[in-house]
């Protein structure tokens, strides 16, 4: 686990940004957020999804510069961003809060 750090913080940070887009496009399409869709769809407010959408493809470019061990400061700044992505959806939160702090432990991993 020693030299994983960075790369399992890049995996959840991916998880956290790969599920903000789906929260953000699922609010597009529908006007409401992810864990209210599947049960009221309406077609009100579709643009509030836009952030979540942009964050969360931000949060998965990276997760994956995490795994690749590149570019330190995008990769924390995808962890961020994965958890502002995922501010509605609760305990999602956890996964953006652990990439955070797996990619600082492993920050001596980058190139």
């Amino acid at each position: 686990m020693e030299g994983n750090r960075a790369r399992l913080g890049g995996v959840l940070t991916l998880v956290a940004g790969i599920i903000g887009l789906v929260s953000g496009l699922m609010f597009i399409l529908t006007g409401t957020p992810l864990e209210i869709a599947l049960a009221f769809p309406s077609t009100i407010g579709a643009l509030n999804g836009m952030p979540s959408l942009i964050l969360g493809i931000i949060a998965v470019a990276g997760g994956g510069c995490a795994m690749k061990r590149k570019a330190f400061g995008f990769a924390a700044a995808g962890a961020v961003l994965g958890i502002v992505a995922t501010l509605n959806l609760g305990v999602v939160i956890i996964l953006g809060i652990l990439g955070i702090i797996f990619i600082a432990m492993g920050k001596s991993e980058f190139a």
